[in-house]
């Protein structure tokens, strides 16, 4: 059931998706999942301060999960943010979020998404870009989950590994050319998203944290990613 009213929450079935996700911790007080569609819902209808009462009113469901436990903190930390409240954000990363350095790409995901959300919003994050750039360095031949190839290009970018950058960009784009399932998504929307990061990182190089045409990616990840299959969907953000 709480799966069920996750698929309803990313499905935009915000009403629905709050009243299933609410019955499911009621038939099942463990159902973790039941708890983040209601969370998703909270967020997604900016009614900050009822997700985090929600997270915090049943810890019992989620607190002793496994790493799912770490993305619950994760949805705690952006509803918080939502309110303005970065220190409480950063307190949940080092406390909680991060309080155990693993490598699986889910908590890597969790780590560098909110880092460059506090980042964007104006927030020093310090040197916390650091191990997760290690970390990523270490995965740029993975090449097994297009979501978490573009996680770790993230904190890549954040910890400024320009040289990984290149070989994780490389690699999918070489991967994009090949006739698989991944090749698929490795090309649309994988490449798509890759150029975009790429200019952001260029940009966010330079000491401008928006894209524009004045900071395109290297010619080398330029090249990379500009094949014939993904020519037309080369990101050329501009400034509004």
């Amino acid at each position: 059931m709480g799966c069920h009213a996750f698929a309803l929450e990313e499905t935009g079935a915000y009403a629905k998706a709050e009243a299933a996700g609410l019955a499911a911790i009621s038939a099942a007080p463990d159902d973790a999942w039941g708890l983040h569609a209601v969370a998703h819902v909270h967020d997604m209808t900016g009614r900050s301060a009822e997700g985090i009462a929600l997270i915090e009113g049943n810890r019992a469901v989620w607190e002793g999960a496994n790493n799912f436990r770490y993305h619950v903190w994760w949805h705690k930390a952006l509803l918080h943010l939502d309110r303005g409240e970065a220190a409480e954000a950063l307190a949940l990363y080092d406390a909680k979020i991060r309080a155990e350095k693993t490598d699986d790409y889910r908590d890597i995901a969790n780590a560098t998404s909110l880092l460059m959300r506090l980042e964007l919003e104006g927030h020093a994050v310090g040197p916390r870009w650091e191990e997760l750039a290690g970390l990523a360095e270490s995965r740029v031949d993975d090449g097994s989950l297009v979501f978490a190839d573009l996680h770790y290009l993230l904190a890549l970018i954040g910890g400024d590994r320009g040289v990984a950058q290149e070989q994780l960009i490389t690699r999918l784009a070489a991967q994009a050319r090949q006739t698989d399932a991944l090749a698929t998504v490795c090309n649309d929307p994988g490449l798509s998203a890759v150029s975009g990061l790429a200019a952001f990182g260029a940009a966010r190089c330079s000491g401008d944290s928006t894209p524009s045409q004045s900071f395109p990616a290297s010619p080398r990840i330029a090249a990379a990613v500009s094949g014939p299959a993904s020519a037309k969907r080369a990101v050329a953000a501009t400034r509004p």
